[in-house]
């Protein structure tokens, strides 16, 4: 879009810009079924490293023979006779057909794969949008391998059309659909948020039994925030049903751990 594509130097760019694209989208794209087959083997961040590292490689193995191929050796159907230039092919029908039908092939092999005993040794992802994606993306390749292949050997001319629908959907659609199928969720849960009240707190009053301490004010500040989530529960119990010993009793058997053992550091004071 940034480049004039009518000149031979700016088709060019316009090829290198369209294979660099490619490049990253189809690592991305192998890297997340990486993760979602193998995320439970890939227990430190030296293994996440390689497998970045090897469908880096493995995309760069892909984008160099497709360049190649688009810069020295055009496709003569994408050949514009009336302005003397060449748009952009995607490395030829042949390379198109042979690629798309490969990934195509290994997308319908991954959604075998909870059916075999190869489950037990990858821990397959249970959610059913992992699946959804893995369906997409091999229903677009065979969709663009066919019209690839009419295209080539068929002469079909709306083999052309179903290329540039199933490459805008790529390009256009690829990243909201990762980030829909696998990020969407995450983003999307909100931290709960804990509300404090101390009125209540000052206008309950003490039982007969209960001693206010001078220096209790002070251990205030080491209270946790489940000691208030706790206090807060017990004083609808101390206020109805249990009111008395077997109130406090039951009452205390619902405070946090810390805030019992603070208490029994302070009745075990002497009182004068």
């Amino acid at each position: 879009m940034t480049v004039n594509a009518a000149v031979p130097l700016g088709g060019l760019a316009d090829k290198i810009l369209w294979v660099m694209v490619r490049f990253f989208l189809l690592a991305t794209e192998m890297s997340v079924v990486i993760f979602g087959l193998a995320f439970g083997h890939l227990d430190s961040r030296s293994s996440i490293r390689y497998v970045l590292l090897v469908t880096s490689l493995i995309s760069l193995a892909y984008t160099i023979p497709q360049g190649t191929l688009e810069i020295m050796m055009p496709d003569d159907i994408f050949h514009i006779d009336t302005r003397d230039y060449d748009l952009f092919g995607h490395g030829g029908m042949t390379f198109l057909f042979s690629s798309s039908l490969v990934f195509a092939i290994i997308y319908f092999i991954i959604l075998l794969l909870p059916w075999t005993s190869l489950r037990d040794y990858l821990a397959l992802p249970t959610k059913l949008s992992f699946y959804i994606y893995v369906v997409v993306l091999a229903l677009n390749d065979a969709t663009q391998a066919a019209g690839a292949a009419m295209l080539a050997w068929g002469g079909v001319p709306c083999g052309l059309c179903i290329i540039d629908v199933t490459t805008w959907l790529y390009f256009s659609l690829y990243t909201p659909l990762v980030y829909h199928t696998f990020l969407s969720e995450f983003f999307s849960v909100s931290q709960p948020s804990i509300m404090f009240s101390y009125k209540a707190q000052m206008d309950e009053p003490l039982d007969d039994e209960q001693v206010s301490l001078p220096h209790q004010q002070s251990f205030s500040s080491l209270k946790t925030d489940s000691d208030y989530i706790y206090q807060q529960s017990n004083s609808v119990y101390d206020s109805t049903l249990f009111e008395g010993g077997g109130g406090r009793a039951y009452s205390a058997s619902l405070q946090s751990p810390d805030s019992i053992a603070s208490t029994h550091s302070l009745d075990l004071k002497p009182h004068t």
